[in-house]
């Protein structure tokens, strides 16, 4: 069992890696959501030439 000052420094190395995790996947997102505009119109440009 721990005291409460060795679970509050548990619960603040658990929330700074959490905000760090929450950081690395908004950059994540913004990188892919680029990735996937750019295929999804490459991807319906490719359909209107095949279709015309």
């Amino acid at each position: 069992m721990t005291d409460v000052d060795g679970q509050m420094s548990q619960i603040e190395v658990t929330e700074e890696f959490l905000s760090k995790q929450i950081k690395q996947a908004r950059e994540e997102k913004q990188k892919n959501e680029k990735l996937y505009q750019k295929l999804g119109t490459t991807i319906g440009l490719a359909l209107v030439i095949l279709l015309i």
